[in-house]
């Protein structure tokens, strides 16, 4: 993808760590920034620590529809979790390694 153009890959928060790991390797590798999806986690701020930990640029706080429709489940995190996300503030430019 970073041949084609690509400046960002997403990996998903629930893929094994070591996938995390080795597309983080990857995104160094080739020059491209890794976002993090914490889609369908069921603890959203540990899936974005561990994400955060293991190297992941950017988290994306993802809730899906059937999340949104479930009322027994959390609708965002709490603001207090939200300082796991110090290294994906919007707006802010992603530098290379």
């Amino acid at each position: 993808m970073a041949k084609a153009g690509a400046t960002h890959v997403v990996v998903m928060g629930r893929a094994h760590r070591a996938t995390i790991k080795q597309v983080v390797k990857a995104g160094r590798d080739y020059g491209v920034a890794v976002m993090g999806d914490n889609l369908g986690a069921d603890d959203k701020p540990a899936c974005s620590r561990m994400m955060q930990d293991l190297g992941v640029a950017y988290i994306v706080h993802h809730t899906g529809y059937d999340e949104r429709r479930d009322p027994t489940k959390s609708l965002a995190m709490r603001p207090r979790d939200a300082t796991v996300l110090r290294r994906s503030m919007i707006g802010k430019r992603w530098s290379k390694p």
